[in-house]
């Protein structure tokens, strides 16, 4: 693999099933909701972000780490994908070629946009309710001050006023490194992942028009039943 400037969050073998002929210079047609917009789309063009999965470290470890890793991991699951299309039937428990099935469909789950925004979204709400209750009295401000610094963060210069004022006047903006996104994958993959394999899985095929669609966020974890 050489140095690529944007990764896809969906596999373009996954996207060929949605094209006319397959072939990955097919096009495919994309809908954007809000605004209203549709198009077509070269395969290599769509479900892709500049850097996505890329890390950068003083550490020695190399930046496409993840990138690689998923590469592998679709490599994998992507013959098993093409016999369940052509046969209609899923791999047979306990076999390798249903571990990597349910692999790929865990990282489907935990790697795409839609997944790091909510993880995202729950981060900051976690940390605005920890900040608000550091600001509501000085015995909350110096005992969180404390256990910075025992972190061993530099809080030299911060007094409780000028700090409650700041953020009772939402002065501040969270935002999260790259690497703690890469984090948040991983775990929710392993979270996801024993929940799939104990899942029943089956098969639908539609072989009358409207045909299925996907979408950028294909595997959905919602149920009433597990």
């Amino acid at each position: 693999m050489g140095d690529p400037k944007t990764h896809h969050y969906l596999p373009q073998f996954y996207l060929t099933r949605f094209t006319p002929g397959g072939p990955p210079e097919e096009h495919l047609w994309v809908l954007l909701f809000d605004p209203w917009k549709q198009w077509q789309s070269l395969l290599s063009k769509v479900a892709k972000e500049r850097g996505f999965y890329r890390v950068e470290n003083e550490d020695g470890v190399d930046p496409l780490a993840f990138e690689k890793s998923l590469a592998d991991l679709e490599s994998k699951a992507a013959p098993v994908v093409r016999s369940v299309v052509q046969t209609e039937r899923l791999p047979p428990r306990k076999s390798d070629d249903y571990v990597a099935l349910m692999n790929f469909l865990a990282m489907q789950a935990a790697r795409v946009p839609a997944t790091r925004d909510r993880m995202a979204s729950m981060s900051d709400l976690m940390t605005n309710v920890q900040i608000q209750a550091a600001a509501r009295s000085r015995g909350q401000f110096e005992e969180s001050k404390k256990a910075l610094e025992e972190r061993g963060e530099d809080m030299t210069g911060l007094d409780y006023e000028p700090f409650s004022k700041w953020i009772m006047e939402r002065r501040y903006e969270i935002t999260h490194p790259q690497g703690e996104h890469m984090l948040w994958m991983t775990k929710m993959h392993g979270w996801i992942l024993p929940t799939f394999y104990d899942r029943h899985w089956c098969v639908l095929v539609r072989r009358t028009e409207p045909y299925l669609v996907t979408s950028d966020n294909p595997v959905v974890l919602s149920w009433t039943n597990p």
